[in-house]
């Protein structure tokens, strides 16, 4: 159980890491991280939102979509609760 708790911080630091360096062209983040910003106060679950260049919340439903035009396959959701996004972010999943 150690040797897994290691490597689960291990990829959870790696992708906090790399979200936390994504930007927009004009430097501005391109992701808003949830909870603690360090890997060792956190399990490995990263709860974000990529954000637009006003600064505003992309909904996931919107990333969705975007992903699968891609050809590119996520798995997205909001807190598996399905008014929890209405209620925290003003919007729906459309």
């Amino acid at each position: 159980m150690e040797r897994i708790q290691e490597h689960v911080g291990a990829l959870t630091k790696l992708l906090l890491d790399e979200l936390g360096s994504l930007t927009q062209s004009g430097g501005r983040s391109l992701v808003k991280i949830y909870g603690p910003k360090s890997y060792l106060n956190r399990g490995g679950t990263v709860a974000f939102n990529l954000v637009d260049t006003g600064g505003k919340e992309v909904g996931y439903g919107a990333v969705e979509k975007l992903a699968a035009e891609e050809n590119i396959s996520i798995k997205s959701s909001c807190f598996s609760n399905p008014g929890a996004a209405e209620a925290a972010f003003g919007y729906t999943a459309d």
